[in-house]
């Protein structure tokens, strides 16, 4: 009997840690299998990972990161949308990503992944109704600066901030002068970064490059834009954008100019 009280005993206190470590290898997993379906823009693949972090939300004891993934995964899907003109369609998955992320920073109040996420989807959510540019580009104001704040040494939050600043009009402190530091400090971090766990998000590499490119190229310095497109490839090779939108348009650009002279 006394040795029977004692396996149960045991099997009472360890259960519930064999659980918990197999949530987590199961957010590792599932954060990886979401990284390679936007990697390859990959509808089906994001909502089912989507799907699985939704039945992950009730068992883990960290459910700001199932909160935070579910949104990442709304927010590319939102994107994919508004890349095929779907914008109702889309306006939804931001705005359910904006709820999660709510939740992921009512959750954990220092989670400065998620208040930089949450900055880049108010600003999303303005594209759909510039009106609300008056309240909602505050929100993402306040956002990104307190993830800055919390994660000042994050390249993740260096990127959204310097995409922030890029689509921001210049009375509001944004613009390409402004969106450039900000790029090349996420350049400059990405370099030597390591999240702090396997569980923690750990994407946008090729970020930084693909929009220093893109502001090399309104500003006419096509070599640079060309080097930033090819160290974006070298860290991401099938980037469909930069493969078949920017490049293409960066070698007619450059061909225009010499027919030109």
């Amino acid at each position: 009997m006394r040795t029977f009280l004692t396996i149960l005993i045991i099997l009472i206190t360890t259960l519930p840690a064999i659980a918990q470590t197999n949530t987590d290898s199961l957010i590792i997993q599932q954060r990886l299998a979401l990284d390679a379906a936007v990697d390859n823009w990959n509808e089906a693949d994001m909502r089912n990972v989507r799907a699985t972090f939704e039945r992950i939300l009730p068992l883990t004891d960290k459910p700001w990161l199932a909160h935070y993934y579910i949104a990442y995964a709304d927010y590319n899907l939102g994107l994919n949308l508004i890349s095929q003109q779907k914008s109702e369609e889309a306006e939804k998955f931001i705005d359910d990503a904006v709820e999660h992320l709510m939740k992921a920073i009512d959750i954990d109040t220092k989670f400065a992944e998620g208040f930089a996420l949450l900055s880049t989807c108010y600003g999303l959510k303005i594209n759909f109704m510039p009106i609300k540019s008056i309240y909602l580009g505050p929100r993402s104001g306040v956002a990104i600066s307190k993830a800055l704040s919390l994660a000042p040494d994050n390249p993740r939050i260096h990127l959204i901030d310097g995409i922030g600043k890029y689509h921001s009009p210049r009375m509001f402190g944004g613009g390409i002068d402004k969106a450039k530091p900000s790029l090349e400090k996420a350049v400059e971090l990405y370099q030597s970064f390591k999240p702090a766990s396997a569980l923690l998000p750990d994407w946008g590499y090729e970020g930084p490059h693909v929009w220093l490119g893109r502001i090399a190229m309104q500003e006419e310095r096509w070599d640079d834009a060309q080097q930033h497109f090819e160290d974006a490839l070298a860290i991401k090779p099938n980037h469909g954008l930069v493969k078949y939108v920017l490049l293409p348009k960066l070698n007619k650009s450059r061909t225009n100019e010499q027919v030109s002279r």
